[in-house]
């Protein structure tokens, strides 16, 4: 009589997913690649596995690399992870605290330089014949399409990351039941960052009220876009402005593009041809209760569109 047989035991993991046949195969593809190796080494970084479901993840405190366990013997979400992982570890702009804006625009742009050295990874590795790795992220598209205007030159570094972290701004994380990830990186300032300035001291005094700019919530997330593109000196008024037009004409960061010429800006849609709205930033803008009120006529414009709620039957 035979005896019942045992299922066969899982493979082992590599000791590090650096390892991993299926990743080390991809290492000739890319230049980029070899370097966030090189630089691992240096840095005395670890990558190691962490437990399935667990997500992939940079832990600058740790000075370690966790990647989720079940991308072993996926080489593209090796490739993809570490690079990205390595773009977060490469970005050293020092956090602003001063307030919640500056270190939610803080946290996007470390979110830009690691999506930017994610897509910038996969480039390279296409264009040595490699497969396509992705880039993580819902915006994908515009995050390749972003990382591809600085490689051909035409935007800077600087500009690319901003770019890219006001498309990731208008993202939702898995992390957090509702909202984006500007919601996200706010709440965790008003939540466990302004109780720690307070009693560091380094939490200013907050300012009043009618100097703090407004923005609807629903035009933050092209708001928020444009703050990263356009020049510092844009004014609250403008900014404001063009958002809520854009909007108006159902334009948002994952579907349209900022273009520059002078002194003119316009948002145009990168679905539709001539939908776009212009600016010209030496002419004078809607005040922002101007704005404010145009935007609410949205709202309204919108809610009165929605089609009657169904009743039910009666039998």
């Amino acid at each position: 009589m035979t005896g019942a047989q045992t299922a066969p035991a899982a493979p082992a993991l590599p000791a590090s997913p650096l390892h991993d046949p299926a990743f080390t195969a991809l290492l000739p593809h890319s230049a980029s690649l070899r370097s966030d190796l090189a630089q691992i080494q240096a840095d005395g970084l670890a990558v190691e596995w962490g437990r399935a479901g667990g997500g992939t993840y940079y832990d600058r405190a740790n000075a370690r690399i966790v990647l989720d366990e079940r991308s072993q013997g996926d080489g593209a979400a090796i490739a993809r992870s570490v690079s990205h992982e390595m773009g977060h570890h490469r970005f050293t702009e020092t956090p602003d605290y001063s307030s919640r804006q500056s270190y939610v625009e803080h946290q996007l742009r470390n979110e830009g330089a690691a999506t930017l050295a994610n897509a910038s990874v996969r480039q390279e590795i296409i264009d040595s014949g490699g497969p396509d790795i992705r880039v993580s992220g819902a915006g994908q598209a515009n995050y390749i399409r972003i990382a591809g205007d600085h490689l051909a030159g035409n935007i800077t570094r600087d500009q690319a990351i901003g770019q890219i972290g006001a498309v990731f701004g208008s993202e939702r994380p898995s992390v957090a039941a509702h909202g984006t990830y500007v919601d996200y990186y706010g709440n965790h300032y008003d939540t466990a960052l302004v109780p720690w300035l307070r009693a560091t001291k380094q939490l200013p005094e907050p300012a009043e009220p009618s100097l703090t700019p407004a923005v609807a919530a629903a035009d933050r997330p092209m708001f928020e876009h444009l703050r990263g593109q356009l020049p510092s000196a844009t004014g609250h008024e403008q900014l404001l402005d063009l958002s809520v037009r854009a909007r108006e004409l159902g334009l948002a960061p994952d579907n349209s593009q900022v273009l520059q010429q002078g002194e003119r800006v316009w948002v145009a849609s990168t679905q539709t041809p001539g939908i776009r709205v212009m600016a010209d930033l030496q002419a004078p803008a809607p005040s922002v209760e101007q704005s404010l009120q145009r935007s609410q006529a949205i709202e309204q414009t919108a809610t009165q569109d929605l089609p009657e709620p169904r009743r039910a039957m009666m039998p």
